[in-house]
């Protein structure tokens, strides 16, 4: 359903909350009532009268839809804006600091000039691509006859050249997530997880660098698929919305966590090799890792990136843990030992799950079989899934982990 629109019984519908609480509040318990009752699947954001400063009007829509999404109240969000100034200060402020919440933008472009031309419409197009950097541009026309680019007049052929450039978007179901082609969304606890929460923790701990996972296995149930629609905008997409989140939170890192491909190894090597280049050459991380296991469907791409681009990744977080459960240590020091040399000169990683999921565990002689690298000179550093299960045990494991790397320098 679509919030406000233009005019309710000949009078503007206009955005005046009383205060930002209050609207949020309201808005929350309202809208949820009527999509539980309705049993609708999305909202639409679609206010083009404001009384109210953009920074007030993002403010509130970002805390609905947080809301909204974090609880599942919705599948998916969209804004409705229109090339008009006072309409567009105020999505602007709205995507500048809450993008990442939005899943389409629904642009009016019936609200440009009636007789709209083809090439004109691909440069508006251009235009709110450039405004709305990351996001996922609906077009539009008007069965109305009010303005824009018609059906008559070659609407159709215009997203027939936008599909072949891959600009064409179509709804996606955000329960099950498709591909983005680089659009990356935050799927970590937000609540919990705060820009504030992050930068507090820095403050006191100088020493602590945070970075995020890209792919990872599934997300809610469903693969979560490296599918580019090509090198050029998966890269160039995945630039601005990492870069975006990145200094949002005050990350220090990325880590590729890829684990199902729908693109060849060379594929995901260029792309992967041009956004690490990009992100280290502008200072926007200042390590980079990769997250590969003993699969072959998943080493072959991981090898080619490392062959090619491996002197832009500091670390190989190499998932020990995916190895059968139960191995022994000498096990575990041969897989090392295979892996160094897979990804040679890499400062590879030692890993365990708290998760009970499969390798070395502390209990078997995981920390040993650290001492033993350790002397080697060849313990760079521990990895250890999962944070979540590890608070059973008061983390307590990655306790020992720290006074055993501390105790190594």
């Amino acid at each position: 359903m679509s919030l406000s629109g233009d005019i309710v019984n000949g009078k503007n519908a206009t955005f005046a909350p009383t205060s930002i609480t209050s609207w949020v509040r309201n808005a929350i318990y309202s809208i949820t009532k009527i999509v539980k009752e309705y049993n609708l699947d999305a909202i639409d954001i679609d206010y083009e009268h404001f009384n109210a400063d953009p920074d007030t009007f993002a403010e509130c829509i970002k805390r609905l839809l947080y809301y909204l999404k974090q609880n599942n109240v919705v599948c998916y969000t969209s804004i409705a804006p229109y090339a008009d100034d006072s309409v567009q200060v105020h999505y602007l402020a709205l995507w500048r600091k809450y993008g990442h919440l939005i899943d389409y933008v629904k642009f009016q472009f019936y609200a440009y000039e009636k007789g709209t031309t083809i090439p004109q419409l691909l440069q508006y197009f251009e235009t709110q691509s450039c405004n709305f950097k990351g996001g996922k541009i609906l077009v539009s026309f008007g069965t109305n006859n009010i303005g824009g680019l018609s059906p008559k007049n070659g609407f159709f052929d215009a997203c027939t050249t936008l599909k072949r450039e891959g600009k064409l978007h179509d709804y996606t179901n955000t329960k099950s997530p498709e591909p983005t082609n680089g659009n990356f969304l935050v799927y970590w606890d937000t609540d919990n997880l705060t820009p504030s929460h992050i930068s507090s923790i820095k403050a006191k701990y100088k020493n602590v660098k945070v970075g995020m996972s890209l792919g990872g296995d599934t997300v809610n149930g469903k693969n979560a698929t490296f599918a580019p629609t090509s090198i050029t905008s998966w890269v160039r997409n995945a630039i601005y919305s990492i870069t975006k989140i990145t200094e949002e939170y005050n990350l220090d890192a990325i880590d590729i966590d890829y684990e199902h491909f729908n693109a060849d190894p060379d594929t995901f090597s260029e792309c992967i090799g041009r956004l690490l280049y990009y992100l280290k050459q502008n200072n926007v991380v200042t390590y980079t890792s990769i997250a590969p296991y003993a699969d072959d469907s998943v080493q072959v791409h991981y090898l080619a990136l490392w062959r090619k681009y491996g002197h832009l990744i500091d670390y190989v977080n190499f998932q020990f843990y995916a190895y059968e459960n139960g191995i022994t240590i000498p096990q575990f020091l041969q897989y090392f030992e295979t892996q160094m040399y897979n990804y040679k000169g890499g400062k590879i990683l030692v890993s365990f799950g708290s998760d009970n999921s499969g390798g070395l565990s502390p209990k078997h002689g995981f920390f040993y079989a650290c001492t033993i690298l350790r002397s080697q000179g060849n313990l760079h550093g521990i990895f250890i899934w999962s944070a979540d299960d590890s608070t059973k045990d008061r983390f307590v494991y990655e306790e020992l982990s720290q006074d055993l790397l501390a105790s190594a320098v």
